[in-house]
């Protein structure tokens, strides 16, 4: 089973409540109201859970501090909210220990037909090529290519490159 490395004891994936506190180790009411604020911005849980790769109660456990997330569908879900994993865990901007808190209008908005867009290729090679991933593998890999694919758009492809896409997908797949 995978464990948290640097966390100390080495906690579980989505370890459950332990004691009488209510909430996993670590877990912080600021946390909580993060991933909320981030989770609106990307579009509600539903859209949330389909980035990470995870189910919208799952996400509904970490805001609440019931289960402990795992590292990549939170940081898949800080890439489409244009956040700092930092930020989401501490509040802080990257390497400078403040509590501050990035402002919506300063953060990019996720695209909401290009991530359907990206998630759709990724889903018909998947089924063309007879292949599957895991969902953290898939998160990461949604994230990455939509990433890419708006990356091309700012650069003034008007377009979604679908055999570029496929070239992608050969090689991190």
């Amino acid at each position: 089973m995978p464990i948290y490395i640097g966390i100390p004891g080495g906690c579980l994936m989505s370890e459950p409540t332990l004691g009488g506190s209510g909430a996993v180790p670590g877990w912080t009411p600021e946390f909580g109201t993060r991933l909320r604020a981030i989770c609106d911005q990307i579009g509600g849980l539903s859209k949330a859970s389909i980035i990470a790769g995870v189910t919208a109660e799952q996400i509904a456990k970490w805001r609440d501090g019931v289960a402990r997330p795992p590292l990549f569908p939170v940081a898949s879900l800080a890439v489409a909210a244009g956040v700092s994993l930092d930020w989401i865990v501490t509040g802080g901007r990257q390497g400078d220990g403040r509590s501050e808190i990035v402002p919506v209008e300063s953060r990019s908005t996720i695209r909401t037909d290009i991530l359907g867009e990206t998630l759709g290729i990724i889903e018909e090679w998947l089924v063309v090529n007879n292949r599957t991933l895991e969902p953290n593998k898939k998160s990461e890999i949604v994230s990455k290519l939509y990433q890419l694919i708006i990356e091309e758009i700012e650069a003034g492809e008007n377009h979604i490159d679908k055999r570029t896409a496929h070239r992608f997908l050969r090689l991190v797949v």
